[in-house]
């Protein structure tokens, strides 16, 4: 799925395509759908993989949403900020650049507290 998205054939997916290989629950799925699909927008801003994307980054969700609605693996999370690094790559786009430097200095979560370093870099290439 990956190396597709970097083609650019996973564009032409159907919205319940990708919810139903999001939905399986396979962690590796999930970050090659993500990354994949951010790729083959690269620098669009598309806001349908904005919102798949942000939806996978806790600190984009709003403070009414509990944490507890979606548990989101670790591994998931840094293959979104590494997707909305590619989606918005050359935007200048000032609330997203604020959410990742804020995101390279978050302290640890007890989620991210075994790939915390892996978080910041994702942040920071973000």
């Amino acid at each position: 799925l990956l190396g597709m998205g970097l083609q650019g054939r996973l564009n032409s997916l159907a919205n319940t395509d990708v919810y139903r290989l999001m939905s399986q629950g396979h962690h590796v799925t999930m970050m090659a759908l993500l990354v994949g699909m951010a790729a083959g927008k690269r620098g669009s801003e598309d806001p349908a993989i904005a919102k798949m994307l942000c939806l996978h980054i806790p600190a984009l969700h709003p403070p009414s949403f509990t944490e507890l609605e979606l548990e989101v693996p670790a591994l998931v999370q840094i293959s979104a900020l590494v997707g909305v690094g590619l989606l918005y790559q050359a935007s200048g786009q000032r609330l997203m650049t604020e959410v990742m430097l804020g995101e390279i200095a978050r302290p640890p979560t007890n989620e991210l507290l075994g790939c915390r370093e892996s978080y910041s870099v994702a942040a920071g290439i973000a």
